[in-house]
């Protein structure tokens, strides 16, 4: 399967990590935002995968992604983490799908169980309509449910985001690794690795989506939007 990973942050590289146990999975495009750092970008050029930079303020941008998606038959598209990306990609081009099949098996220390028991504990009434709320569209069947189709609310339960910010500061610190790694196999020479930085503990009681990670900060806290 065909896959384009889209995200904001270093916790996209994490699960692009995990994906790698799985040969049946092909990473065709990375695509990141104008609204990257400049240290972003070197990051994912180290990490060598066929990029491409969206710039938020251009429609031409728009068609030309759309056509690179076509061209390559991507098979799935993957928002990696619960950031908010342009809200064009999401209301007037992409349906964000987010097969299973691309998880790695739920056994073992692999972060993406934090993603399964959110699926497994949604309450779809609690929901707000209001900007900046996206909602993902699950293909697949996750243990006892009757549909196929499954959404995943942005927004989860007040009491249930202690296991998404586990999710979260697990991918983010794969997305380290993965950089740290690909930099190493780039220069041999290169003697001090990137330093993985110690998270902060997120008070419980508030989402895990009202979170985001600021790679200008380097205490690598989580911030609130």
């Amino acid at each position: 399967m065909k896959l384009a990973v889209f995200s904001i942050n270093r916790i996209a590289l994490g699960l692009l990590k995990s994906l790698q146990e799985n040969p049946n999975h092909e990473v065709v495009l990375f695509v990141y935002t104008d609204l990257h750092t400049e240290k972003f970008h070197k990051d994912i050029d180290a990490m060598g995968y066929n990029s491409f930079l969206y710039k938020t303020k251009s429609e031409q941008n728009n068609t030309e992604l759309l056509n690179i998606l076509i061209k390559n038959k991507i098979e799935c598209n993957i928002v990696a983490s619960f950031c908010e990306l342009p809200k064009i990609i999401y209301n007037e081009i992409f349906s964000i799908n987010l097969h299973l099949s691309v998880l790695p098996a739920f056994q073992g220390s692999y972060p993406v169980q934090g993603l399964v028991y959110a699926l497994n504990n949604i309450d779809q009434d609690w929901v707000e309509d209001s900007k900046g709320v996206t909602v993902h569209k699950i293909t697949g069947s996750v243990n006892d449910c009757k549909d196929d189709d499954i959404l995943l609310i942005k927004y989860l339960k007040q009491n249930k985001s202690r296991r998404i910010e586990t999710l979260l500061k697990k991918l983010q610190n794969l997305g380290y690794r993965a950089i740290n790694e690909a930099l190493k196999d780039k220069n041999e020479d290169q003697n001090k690795d990137i330093v993985i930085p110690k998270t902060k503990t997120i008070t419980p009681h508030i989402p895990a989506s009202h979170f985001y990670y600021d790679t200008r900060n380097k205490e690598g806290i989580f911030k609130m939007l």
